[in-house]
């Protein structure tokens, strides 16, 4: 237990994450075996991975992120503002492969060398990709993403990364309009021709938190 409530005053101590990111999310093995807590960013990327689906507690109902974004919070239940949705927050998450309880290793480092070195993901055990920092399964994620909503949603949940960083694979005005909210002001002014061309400012929303810059 103090494990879990160690991880827990982690995660809420974490830079960058908006509140409702940084809640907690039980995280179970394969097996339905409780072996952590992850904030909710954290869950929501290893549900885009296809590393894990999201456990609703009333029925046990397993979903995935395209089932789960359809769904509709009830009154009074805390939620996720996307750009252009409210997306109910997981309270559990079960992973798709992992099996084994937790061990003393420290997995991070080694889910962090695997990935700088390119090695494959079965090559990092005991290491999983849920071992990676928050921030590199957000990239990750966010460039496997198929879609605009999903890309604005992984970028516009985490602060302390550099804009540039999401840039290259951007799909749309809408992702690029969260870009445009990371910047400072020399780099907004620098890149007012690139912000134009990517169509972020037929948006009369983005115009206004610009103008108010």
């Amino acid at each position: 237990m103090s494990t879990i409530a160690a991880t827990i005053d982690q995660y809420r101590t974490h830079v960058g994450l908006s509140p409702s990111l940084q809640r907690p999310t039980l995280v179970l093995n394969r097996n339905w075996q409780p072996i952590n807590v992850a904030t909710v960013a954290r869950a929501l990327i290893m549900l885009w991975n296809d590393s894990a689906k999201i456990v609703d507690p009333v029925d046990y109902q397993l979903y995935d992120w395209s089932d789960w974004s359809r769904l509709v919070p009830d009154r009074g239940e805390p939620f996720i503002q996307s750009v252009r949705q409210r997306i109910r927050i997981p309270e559990v998450v079960a992973l798709t492969k992992f099996d084994a309880m937790p061990t003393q290793t420290v997995n991070a480092r080694r889910a962090m060398f695997g990935w700088l070195t390119d090695k494959e993901v079965e090559k990092w055990a005991p290491a999983t990709e849920a071992d990676l920092p928050v921030e590199v399964q957000s990239l990750i994620a966010y460039r496997d993403s198929e879609s605009e909503e999903a890309q604005a949603l992984i970028a516009g949940g985490l602060e302390n990364v550099r804009w540039d960083l999401w840039s290259d694979a951007a799909k749309g005005p809408m992702v690029w309009a969260v870009l445009a909210r990371k910047m400072g002001p020399q780099a907004l002014r620098m890149n007012l021709n690139t912000l134009l061309r990517h169509g972020v400012f037929n948006s009369s929303s983005t115009l206004r938190v610009e103008d108010s810059r």
